[in-house]
């Protein structure tokens, strides 16, 4: 049993490629296999329950330029890997993602140039992505849990600095929604 951190930043700002595992009955912290060359912050991970692997996607840099990350990472315990599983094509920081039903669930963010609203799926079979619904408000940093087949989505920010901070609670039934104010 254990917890996982993944990513992040450092006291100075700097991104940081780090994964770490807190075990939860010796009450320590252990430092495991770091993503080569994906230094970021801002990203998430789900831990898959069936397959017994932790989930990436997405997250950013700014070591120079601004750049936002488009890959989904797998990381297997058993052996201590990192797999890239691919680009999915969508730029994302600041987002929510978790498990369901053998797929990732993705939701807010932002992009380089704009908050999201969108909700996607990735379906871990094919590797396909695709958006499945639209919120009514745009959120990055929220937080989102799926609880009773639904994912709900609390807070967050409509935009970049103060003064942008929602205290929305949305539900979305999955698999197909609609999208519900709370």
């Amino acid at each position: 049993r254990g917890i996982y951190l993944a990513f992040g930043a450092n006291a100075a700002g700097e991104a940081l490629g780090e994964l770490w595992r807190y075990d939860t009955t010796g009450g320590a912290w252990t430092e495991q296999a770091a993503l080569a060359g994906g230094a970021r912050f801002g990203s998430a991970c789900a831990w898959a329950s069936v397959e017994k692997v932790l989930y990436g996607y997405g997250g950013m840099n700014v070591d120079g330029a601004l750049v936002v990350y488009s890959d989904l990472v797998r990381y297997d315990p058993s052996d201590g890997s990192w797999l890239t599983v691919g680009d999915l094509g969508v730029a994302l920081a600041n987002h929510e993602m978790v498990y369901w039903d053998g797929d990732l669930w993705i939701f807010g963010g932002a992009s380089a140039s704009a908050v999201s609203n969108k909700l996607w799926r990735v379906d871990l079979e094919t590797g396909l992505l695709s958006q499945v619904g639209l919120a009514s408000t745009a959120l990055q940093g929220m937080s989102v849990e799926e609880i009773d087949d639904s994912l709900w989505i609390l807070g967050g920010q409509t935009a970049v600095g103060e003064g942008n901070e929602s205290s929305e609670i949305v539900s979305f039934p999955m698999p197909d929604g609609p999208f519900a104010q709370e």
